[in-house]
């Protein structure tokens, strides 16, 4: 009796998890064009439409910018007024 011969599937780089696409979003904006947690968060919903909107929105609010500073060391700067913030990691790229 043949066997069948099935293709191991070859192991693939994972995609970068929420997490780490908010710390390349921040650190990608520049002084000149800084980055809203709207615009973070629409980014999010395009690459991960499997997730629920809200967790995702919960963790924009918890990590920028205070855990990118505190958790991931990174020197997140703030522009502009409270409901129009924006924001960018000085000397990044």
């Amino acid at each position: 009796m043949a066997t069948k011969k099935t293709k191991t599937p070859q192991p693939t780089a994972p995609k970068p998890g929420v997490v780490q696409t908010v710390v390349d979003m921040v650190q990608a904006a520049t002084p000149d064009n800084p980055i809203s947690k709207d615009e973070i968060l629409a980014a999010l919903v395009k690459q991960f439409p499997e997730r629920k909107l809200e967790s995702m929105k919960a963790s924009v609010a918890t990590l920028v910018p205070g855990d990118l500073r505190r958790v991931k060391a990174l020197d997140v700067h703030v522009v502009g007024e409270r409901g129009a913030r924006r924001f960018f990691v000085k000397g990044a790229i």
